[in-house]
């Protein structure tokens, strides 16, 4: 068997195919990236809330925060997207002795959106006695004022944040109540976590208190993420030289094994089917859906390697070794990628398995017959 044409065959498909999955893995990013933009602009993006303050005054003597955030998935072409709609409520108290020239500056959440229900309230008593600048709203308070709250609902998408700045503007006193309908709770990166957390219906009821803060921190609670199908079927694109080294090596050893001697030429067109797999799953994906293009793929590419392996080297021999290679190194194999989590498991058991089997095959092989050059090879009949 020429093992060197065979191993030169497989590098020249792997560089062939690894500027094929460059291009699907683009292409997959732009859509999703597309996507994620289009679903910003209809539901809004991340919420950035920042803390109020007084300008003209004192500090705020205390700032009451509820959030109330209620995950809904969105699904726009074939990817899931973390979506939710926010109640929020702030009650501000005020400190006494205000000067005339007081006003309370609210900042409405960067990262666009909805904001529906917005009402001012001062003492209890709703108000439209304030002024929009962009996104701060400005509010004048009068000297004998005791609260001032605001509240809103609001949609964004991902990530929510309550930011609160080391500035002489931040209230004295801090209460940040956070509410959520879902257990899957992640604090981002540089973000605090809560100093009580008590567990309701469905979701968490979350606090954070604070007296008299002179350093700037912030609150980031990540929205729990529903598996999109896009980054495994880039995976499975990109490991799909991997895929089919295993393949190539089975073939070749249970080749040995029943004293058949492949041409290159059939492992390049076996190759060829191999890879049709990968073709056919990432473009039935965008028509069909995921599963149903996993299973359409892997069936035509198995009926095609199994009556080329027919024809070129025989029927029992497609039957019982190339039959079983394919669903090894395929489908399994790509199907560990569609597997969070336990991804790098199943691969390892995959391997031990499949390794076992090719030494039950090969075990009583003579490989030294290999090292003996053949007088002349007979060129394989298709």
């Amino acid at each position: 068997m020429r093992f060197g044409t065979i191993i030169f065959v497989f590098f020249a498909m792997t560089a062939i195919w690894m500027s094929m999955a460059e291009s699907i893995e683009r292409r997959h990013l732009n859509v999703d990236s597309k996507l994620r933009t289009d679903v910003a602009n209809l539901w809004g993006s991340t919420h950035l809330q920042k803390s109020a303050y007084l300008t003209g005054g004192p500090r705020l003597e205390s700032a009451d925060i509820d959030a109330d955030i209620e995950l809904e998935y969105r699904k726009k072409g074939h990817y899931w997207y973390s979506t939710y709609n926010v109640d929020f409520r702030a009650s501000y108290q005020l400190p006494g002795g205000l000067p005339e020239s007081a006003t309370l500056e609210f900042p409405l959440p960067t990262g666009g959106g909805l904001f529906n229900d917005f009402q001012v309230l001062i003492d209890g008593r709703a108000t439209e006695q304030y002024n929009q600048n962009g996104s701060l709203i400005q509010v004048p308070v009068a000297d004998g004022a005791t609260e001032v709250q605001v509240t809103y609902s609001g949609r964004g998408s991902d990530e929510w944040w309550y930011i609160f700045e080391s500035t002489e503007g931040t209230p004295k006193n801090l209460t940040v109540d956070v509410k959520t309908n879902f257990r899957e709770v992640a604090f981002i990166d540089g973000s605090v976590s809560p100093d009580d957390k008590e567990e309701i219906d469905d979701g968490w009821n979350m606090t954070w208190n604070y007296r008299n803060l002179l350093t700037g921190s912030q609150i980031g609670v990540e929205m729990p993420k529903k598996p999109n199908p896009g980054p495994a079927l880039i995976d499975i694109c990109r490991y799909g030289p991997l895929g089919l080294l295993l393949f190539f090596m089975a073939v070749a050893v249970c080749s040995v094994a029943d004293g058949r001697c492949p041409h290159p030429m059939h492992f390049a067109f076996l190759g060829a089917g191999f890879f049709s797999f990968h073709l056919l799953l990432v473009y039935l994906g965008d028509v069909v859906g995921v599963s149903a293009a996993f299973g359409l793929a892997a069936l035509v590419a198995i009926l095609l390697n199994y009556h080329y392996g027919s024809l070129a080297l025989g029927v029992e021999f497609a039957r019982t070794r190339l039959l079983p290679v394919l669903f090894l190194y395929l489908v399994l194999f790509s199907a560990t990628f569609m597997v969070e989590g336990k991804r790098g498991l199943l691969l390892v058991m995959l391997m031990i398995f499949s390794l076992h089997l090719l030494m039950r095959v090969s075990a009583k092989v003579d490989w030294s017959l290999l090292d003996r050059k053949a007088p002349q090879e007979e060129p394989v009949s298709l």
